[in-house]
């Protein structure tokens, strides 16, 4: 795939990585040729495009990631098909502004000594705008985790951006045999240290995954360890059944966190506290000052050849928040 063009206009260069949706690569938009306006390229598995009614349900889909702009979301800029030169099939793909230059989990891991309560606080209250955003468009992530959540510096401060929202929901309408006879996958997709425990139990991703995903990793941000780990099948037991181990000593009022944690981490998807709550109580516990963050902060607008000026960044109405 290296040097193919895709789109016209968006020239692969070098791969990223790869997971069960496909292959990540970095590439440009040839048509800036005085500066180098790099691009995230996601080739979709072949196996996944060949799904009886996937195009169909990608057709759907992605139009509403290619329409979002939210300061918090990493942002689809271009989506189509591609002729796979070897096999002849149809590849689909999304090209996605480039994400951070370093993830949660290592963003996590490197400052861990300097993340103060009102640092997390933000992050978490960032992570929770993009769910919010998403789940009001009945858009889920499915996958939410450490590692597609990436770092970058606004206005001198540390800001996430979320990436792969909607892939996981490409995948609802296929059962586990389903998925296990046609691409081999044995679902529930995703980390184990992340799914929640209705996911193991073969039901529908819902906005309650995302929750529970983020409860796995504001419990990472503070301890700087999953709340459960193990073998595929203990941690499966263990999202089922068992409660997060209590924080204690590892992060001030340990107690109000724990039981926060419990309610967020519920077996019973109904139980779960929103990451609103989550955000507003997690402020309350460590007195912090109340905030509201825009849900549909927008990001500075897109430049388009010939550069142009980026203007100032836009708010749009409707709030993260209470008043």
């Amino acid at each position: 795939m290296i040097n193919t063009l895709v789109g016209e206009h968006f020239l692969i260069e070098q791969e990223l990585g790869r997971d069960q949706f496909g292959i990540v690569y970095i590439g440009r938009d040839t048509r800036w040729r005085r500066e180098v306006k790099q691009v995230a390229i996601r080739i979709l598995d072949k196996r996944l495009c060949m799904l009886p009614g996937f195009a169909e349900r990608l057709a759907e889909i992605a139009p509403k990631l290619a329409s979002w702009d939210q300061l918090y979301i990493n942002r689809v800029i271009a989506q189509g098909v591609m002729r796979d030169v070897q096999s002849g099939a149809n590849l689909h793909y999304l090209v996605n502004e480039p994400p951070g230059t370093e993830t949660l989990y290592a963003y996590v891991q490197r400052v861990r000594s300097q993340l103060s309560p009102d640092l997390v606080a933000v992050l978490i209250e960032q992570i929770a705008a993009a769910l919010e955003y998403a789940n009001r468009q009945n858009i889920i992530h499915g996958n939410l985790n450490l590692w597609n959540i990436t770092m970058r510096e606004r206005n001198g401060a540390a800001s996430v951006e979320v990436t792969d929202f909607g892939l996981v929901q490409l995948l609802t309408p296929f059962s586990q045999k389903e998925h296990e006879q046609m691409i081999g996958w044995k679902v529930p997709a995703g980390i184990p240290e992340f799914i929640a425990p209705e996911r193991f139990r073969g039901e529908p991703p819902s906005k309650s995954n995302d929750v529970y995903d983020f409860g796995v990793i504001l419990y990472f941000i503070l301890s700087g360890r999953y709340p459960f780990t193990g073998t595929y099948d203990q941690l499966i037991l263990a999202h089922s059944y068992q409660n997060p181990p209590s924080l204690g000593p590892l992060v001030a009022h340990g107690p109000e966190i724990h039981t926060m944690m419990i309610r967020l981490l519920s077996k019973a998807p109904l139980d779960r506290m929103s990451v609103q709550d989550v955000c507003i109580r997690y402020r309350q516990i460590n007195n912090l000052p109340r905030t509201m963050l825009p849900v549909f902060d927008s990001h500075p607008p897109l430049l388009t050849p010939p550069p142009g000026d980026t203007g100032d960044l836009k708010k749009k109405g409707g709030w993260f928040g209470r008043s």
